[in-house]
């Protein structure tokens, strides 16, 4: 069941479910791809989240096309006809993206607490953040904060009680069962477990954003050199 509701004058949101779980994270998945397939060319940008899609649409666009004092029914109408394909919901169609990591305390600021907290070794906690496939739900936050998940229970771990004034950009995080990389310095309550050298996050690119909702990412430890090679690779 598919509920519609309006946000503001230009966007209407495809309600698809609730919480957090791959079968509602699927369905977003496929309208987003039905939407962009019937490329309409009133629709300004798609923004899916964890239970729904955000539909921006152009006023003047419709206006051209469109006799109607009511454009939010009418986008909502035409998004209601859309064909929408459940079947390419497989994992060999999703872009699996390996982000090489950096686990030492000197960049993962947070690991001697958390492994602390867990009682968990340091070796431990990377073999299991590591060791699993985690999918792209939304991009939030700041611009290219990816919210993945999910965490392994094992290391899964609250936020903090006060956050940080000042995250580094690349600094990968455990927030409860989601886990997430810092695109830009900023603010912030996750727990710092590693970091990468990659930019998550580039305006110089035409798509600044390294990762989208849906792909796959999979942490690659690396050793503390190594980091620091490959961001120096990265600024020549």
């Amino acid at each position: 069941m598919v509920q519609i509701y309006t946000l503001g004058e230009q966007a209407v949101v495809l309600q698809l479910g609730s919480g957090v779980s791959m079968e509602v994270h699927e369905r977003v998945m496929a309208y987003t791809r039905a939407i962009q397939t019937a490329n309409f060319p009133w629709v300004i940008e798609l923004v899916p989240a964890y239970n729904s899609v955000t539909v921006y649409y152009s006023i003047p666009t419709i206006l051209q096309i469109a006799k109607t004092d009511d454009l939010a029914a009418w986008v909502t109408d035409n998004l209601l006809g859309i064909s929408v394909d459940f079947s390419n919901n497989k994992q060999a169609n999703k872009k699996i993206i390996e982000i090489p990591a950096c686990y030492d305390p000197a960049l993962g600021v947070d690991m001697l607490f958390v492994s602390e907290e867990l009682k968990l070794g340091i070796d431990k906690i990377i073999e299991i953040h590591s060791n699993r496939l985690y999918t792209v739900y939304m991009l939030g936050f700041l611009p290219g904060f990816p919210y993945m998940g999910s965490v392994d229970e094992r290391i899964q771990h609250p936020r903090k009680k006060n956050p940080s004034k000042q995250i580094l950009a690349g600094s990968i995080g455990i927030a409860g069962a989601q886990t997430g990389i810092y695109p830009l310095q900023s603010p912030g309550g996750w727990q710092i477990i590693a970091r990468t050298p990659l930019a998550i996050f580039d305006l110089e690119k035409e798509n600044p954003c390294l990762l989208a909702a849906g792909d796959q990412v999979r942490f690659v430890p690396i050793s503390l050199e190594r980091f620091y090679e490959i961001e120096k690779e990265n600024q020549a």
